[in-house]
């Protein structure tokens, strides 16, 4: 990954993101490499769906668990560098 080309050069998406799954949650860790943001926004999409965001951490968080994934689903996760105008890829 390049980082954000056509904004904030210091937006860069987190790396190395890991899922641990446990009943009644999902736990997303990652890497920050980002010295721009002002948090981390969350994103979830089901199998063959869009993603939406459910959550956000606050800037330099490294971690987020998704209490509402439910048991016996398959999700999709996405997590993105932002402030309040532009988000990294």
């Amino acid at each position: 990954y390049l980082g954000n080309l056509f904004g904030n050069p210091d937006l860069q998406a987190p790396e190395d993101l890991s899922v641990e799954a446990c009943v009644g949650r999902i736990t997303l860790n990652w890497t920050d490499t980002s010295s721009g943001e002002t948090s981390f926004r969350i994103e979830r999409a089901p199998e063959n769906g869009n993603f939406t965001q459910i959550g956000e951490a606050l800037a330099n968080s490294q971690s987020y668990v998704d209490l509402q994934a439910g048991n016996g689903n398959t999700w999709f996760y996405r997590v993105r560098a932002a402030t309040e105008t532009e988000a990294s890829e």
